[in-house]
């Protein structure tokens, strides 16, 4: 009980029985109304099970292929070729993330770490030679901001289905991250050169939007790794493919 300028105000507690028999009712409604548009012929999905897969092949396999092949909206037979030389060791799937995703509703999933490497730098301070025969103190760049970059691979996607059912758009924009070697930079003081290390990050991503068949597999694009992972590979290419599966109401 609370009063307030001379008035008592009783806050009276919810029934948990009431609160139960209230999120059953809509339930009840909510299936009511799944019925009744599932009956006027209007698809309504379960959920989305949304996988991106990313190969590394030769080049030269893949371009034979298109001399002979068109690829289609519905890239299943080459998504079987593909599979062929993987299997023949001539290619490689680096990288297949899957995620369960609701129509209209954003997902995303990663498998990543978190690199944190400064950006900017105080410069060097102190006397750029000795006096007197005396040692000097040599301050090095001292790092004062940071910024943090995932390494790693993320996948990010925003689907729609058809009203049938039929098709399922696809906003998405998946990538892989890798960190090469550090870039050293030289600053001087002096006659003393000191060195800063800075990362040099790699990515291969693809930001694109496609309209695919539950079931089937699209072709997204081609981009090459910073690092390739396929062995022995003359002329290693990135193929990305898409497949969205629909399970029912």
């Amino acid at each position: 009980m609370f009063s307030f300028m001379g008035c008592a105000v009783v806050l009276a507690e919810k029934d948990p029985i009431d609160e139960f028999e209230s999120r059953v009712e809509e339930q009840i409604d909510d299936r009511i109304v799944k019925e009744a548009k599932a009956a006027a012929g209007q698809f309504l999905p379960d959920g989305l099970v949304i996988t991106v897969e990313f190969i590394e092949v030769e080049l030269m396999d893949f371009s034979d292929w298109m001399l002979e092949n068109p690829i289609m909206t519905d890239a299943t037979p080459l998504r079987r070729e593909v599979q062929v030389w993987v299997k023949a060791g001539k290619g490689k799937i680096v990288e297949s993330m899957t995620v369960h995703a609701r129509s209209g509703q954003r997902a995303k999933v990663e498998s990543v770490h978190e690199v944190i490497y400064p950006t900017e730098y105080d410069p060097p301070t102190g006397a750029a030679t000795a006096q007197d025969g005396e040692n000097v103190k040599l301050v090095p760049p001292s790092a004062v901001a940071f910024e943090t970059r995932n390494v790693g691979t993320t996948f990010e996607v925003d689907p729609v289905v058809g009203a049938d059912g039929d098709v399922v758009d696809l906003n998405l924009a998946p990538e892989i991250v890798q960190m090469g070697e550090n870039t050293q930079h030289v600053t001087t003081l002096g006659d003393v050169e000191m060195t800063v290390d800075t990362p040099h990050f790699m990515t291969s991503k693809v930001t694109t939007q496609v309209s695919v068949r539950p079931g089937d597999y699209s072709f997204l694009g081609t981009s090459r790794l910073g690092i390739p992972e396929l062995p022995d590979a003359d002329d290693p290419i990135l193929l990305m493919f898409i497949r969205c599966d629909v399970s029912g109401y």
